[in-house]
C-alpha cells in the first residue's frame, strides 16, 4: 500500500485514505476510498461534488438561484487542506456551491472591540455563547484572489480562529455554527473506534490496484523534494546575508569587524548563496521537464501497492 501520514500515531505508515461525507450533525452520507490519494481538492472535484449535486435534498431551483445572486445550492465544510481561492471561485461560478474552511495564515489583527457576544444555535439544537467578528477579506493573490466572508472567534488562550466562506447569503452566526461543529465528525469516528471497532472492518487481505490508476512519478517526487530542500536552504542563506548587511560592525573594533567579515564571506557568503540559487534553478528545470503523474503499470515493483480488502 502507499505510505500515508497517520495523525493518531504521528507516523508515515502504509495506509489508504478514506473521505467520509457527513451531514451537519455528523451522520454519514457516503465514503470515498482512495488507495492512491490525489489530494482533497481533486477528490472533491471529481468524486464528491458530482454525487452531492445529484443526492443533496431540498436544494433551491434554478429560478430561486437566478432571483437571489447570493443564494447557494448547498454549503460544504472541510479542513484547511481545501483552502484554495481558485477552487472556491470555480465551485461558486460553476455550481453555486458555498465553501467553508479555516483560513491559512490570517495576517491582520482585528481590534478587540470588533468582537461581539452571540448566542449560536448549533445544528444539533445546542446553544452556545461565542464572541465573533465578521468582515469581508480578499483571499489569495493575482488572478486567483477572491472576495470572501471571514469570521473570527477568539479562544481562551488568546488565539483567534479564522474561517473563510463563500456563503454570501448566510448569516455569520450560522457560518460559525457550521464551522465549529465540525468536531462532531471526529467524535463520531472516536465513538465508532471505541464501541464498534470500526478499524477491524479491514482485514489483512489485499487487492491489486488497477493498472490504469494514476500516481505520482517517484523520480518527479524526488526532484520536488530536492527543489523544496534547496529553496529552504537558500531562503535561510539570504536571510543571514541580509541580516549581516543590515547590521554591519564598525571598523573601530577590529576584532568584531574581522568576525563580521568572516561570517559574511564564509557561512553566509554571497558565493555560496549564488551557488545554492544556481542548483535550485537546475533542480526546478529538471522538475518541470519531468512527468508528474504516471499510471500504476509504469511503476517499478517496489513502488507499487495494494488496496485493503474490507469485511463488508
Amino acid at each position: 500500500m502507499p505510505r500515508r501520514y497517520v495523525a493518531r500515531q504521528r507516523l508515515c505508515l502504509r495506509a489508504t485514505t478514506d473521505y467520509w461525507i457527513d451531514d451537519a450533525i455528523g451522520r454519514p452520507f457516503f465514503p470515498v476510498e482512495k488507495p492512491v490519494d490525489p489530494g482533497l481538492l481533486k477528490t472533491l472535484e471529481c468524486d464528491i461534488v458530482p454525487r452531492l449535486l445529484e443526492d443533496v435534498p431540498n436544494r433551491p431551483d434554478e429560478k430561486q438561484l437566478e432571483d437571489n445572486p447570493f443564494l447557494c445550492r448547498f454549503a460544504m465544510v472541510f479542513d484547511r487542506a481545501g483552502c484554495s481561492p481558485s477552487f472556491f471561485r470555480a465551485m461558486w461560478e460553476s455550481h453555486r456551491i458555498a465553501r467553508m474552511t479555516y483560513r491559512k495564515f490570517p495576517k491582520d489583527c482585528r481590534p478587540t472591540e470588533w468582537f461581539v457576544e452571540h448566542e449560536v444555535a448549533m445544528p444539533n439544537g445546542e446553544k452556545v455563547s461565542m464572541r465573533l467578528a465578521e468582515m469581508g477579506s480578499l483571499v489569495g493573490s493575482g488572478k486567483d484572489a477572491m472576495w470572501m466572508r471571514e469570521v473570527r472567534k477568539p479562544t481562551k488562550s488568546g488565539h483567534r480562529t479564522s474561517l473563510v466562506s463563500t456563503g454570501y447569503g448566510m448569516d455569520h452566526v450560522r457560518l460559525a455554527a457550521c464551522m465549529f461543529t465540525r468536531w462532531c465528525r471526529e467524535n463520531f469516528f472516536r465513538y465508532m473506534r471505541r464501541h464498534f471497532e470500526i478499524d477491524l472492518l479491514a482485514e489483512y487481505g489485499v487487492e491489486d490496484l488497477p493498472d490504469t490508476e494514476r500516481a505520482v512519478n517517484p523520480p518527479w517526487r524526488e526532484m520536488d523534494r530536492t527543489r523544496n530542500r534547496l529553496t529552504g536552504r537558500l531562503r535561510c542563506r539570504r536571510a543571514d546575508f541580509t541580516a549581516l548587511d543590515m547590521h554591519p560592525e564598525s571598523e573601530e573594533d577590529p576584532e568584531k569587524y574581522r568576525e563580521w567579515v568572516r561570517k559574511k564571506s564564509g557561512t553566509s557568503g554571497r558565493g555560496r548563496t549564488f551557488g545554492k540559487g544556481t542548483r535550485r534553478c537546475e533542480s526546478r528545470n529538471k522538475r518541470r521537464s519531468g512527468t508528474e503523474m504516471i499510471i500504476f503499470y509504469e511503476l517499478v515493483k517496489k513502488e507499487t501497492g495494494n488496496s485493503i480488502r474490507y469485511l463488508l
